[in-house]
């Protein structure tokens, strides 16, 4: 029995991006393109699309178009009981640097942001304080490649917090109180 005709579609517009025909966000050609290439309806095609999708390889964007998804390596940062801090919080860890050199890999991080507020409610409720009190909050954003990773957050009890051991993965110099 002879496979669907979006699975032959999709099939071979998954061979195209798995040879390189079709590169990292790269756009496939229009709906009407691929339907006319392909001699298919609109749902044939829809449905080849869709498929794509399910196995991660194409992202449609509103009013743009489909696109063969840019996939990102990820990094391992392996979290130490290592007291050494780094000497600035924007620098990228070294075993994240070490991970990725001679990789043509590009790690960065922006310059932390920090604040003093109120503790919200759950975030009082993890360091175990009142919800009145003043928490240090860091916000940064790293980076891999130019392509944002997940934003790295700390929050600390402003009492006795002078490091922020959690998001460095590593023991502070000073004691904490406790940061989330």
């Amino acid at each position: 029995m002879a496979s669907p005709m979006y699975r032959r579609i999709a099939e071979d517009l998954r061979a195209q991006i798995e040879t390189g025909v079709l590169k990292p966000g790269q756009q496939l050609r229009t709906e009407i393109e691929l339907r006319e290439h392909y001699g298919a309806s609109r749902n044939t095609l829809r449905d080849a699309i869709k498929w794509l999708m399910t196995l991660g390889l194409v992202e449609t964007k509103p009013g743009q178009g489909t696109f063969v998804v840019q996939k990102i390596v990820p990094y391992i940062t392996n979290l130490t009981d290592n007291p050494r801090v780094p000497a600035l919080y924007g620098e990228v860890e070294t075993s994240a640097a070490v991970e990725v050199e001679g990789k043509d890999r590009i790690l960065f991080s922006t310059e932390p942001q920090i604040e003093i507020q109120k503790a919200s409610a759950p975030v009082a409720v993890q360091l175990q304080v009142d919800e009145a009190s003043q928490v240090i909050s860091r916000h940064q954003k790293r980076y891999i490649d130019e392509t944002p990773t997940k934003p790295h957050s700390s929050t600390c009890h402003r009492t006795g917090a002078s490091r922020f051991s959690r998001s460095s993965g590593s023991r502070s110099t000073r004691r904490v109180r406790r940061c989330v």
